[in-house]
């Protein structure tokens, strides 16, 4: 019998690194068979109105830290755009992201999720975060400035 002649009511056991076309057929086959349907689900959540992908839950989240009233909460808001110099290639570049907003603050009662969304705006950020917020906002997309 060839070593590579499979019979189907043994298992074979092949380590995840090892590349699909050097992986024995039934092998490749189930793995291609887990994509498709790993694709198909997420497609068919995306559809389905009662999963989170197809209607996400908003960002802001809020929660109590410490106390019994008043109350130290701690909340994220709305993502804030984060600038960052890198090295690259022996010189420097800027590069964008998304960073979550940090707030924290004393409230005489408990609030969720809701009320936070709600209240955002009238919210400022700690003392100690204030120095690396700008006060002013970017232009999406950046304006050539020349």
């Amino acid at each position: 019998m060839n070593e590579r002649t499979l019979k189907p009511s043994v298992p074979v056991k092949v380590p995840a690194s090892t590349p699909i076309e050097a992986q024995p057929r039934p092998v490749a086959i189930l793995h291609i068979g887990r994509v498709a349907e790993h694709n198909l689900l997420i497609f068919d959540s995306l559809a389905s109105k009662q999963y989170a992908l197809s209607n996400p839950a908003p960002m802001p989240k809020i929660a109590d830290v410490a106390g019994s009233g008043p109350y130290l909460m701690a909340a994220v808001g709305r993502p804030m755009e984060w600038d960052y110099i890198v090295p690259y290639f022996g010189r420097k570049e800027v590069v964008k992201g998304p960073v979550y907003s940090f707030y924290e603050f004393v409230s005489q009662r408990l609030m969720n999720d809701k009320e936070w969304l709600e209240s955002i705006k009238s919210e400022p950020h700690p003392e100690w975060i204030k120095p690396f917020v700008s006060g002013s906002l970017t232009q999406c997309p950046p304006q050539n400035p020349f």
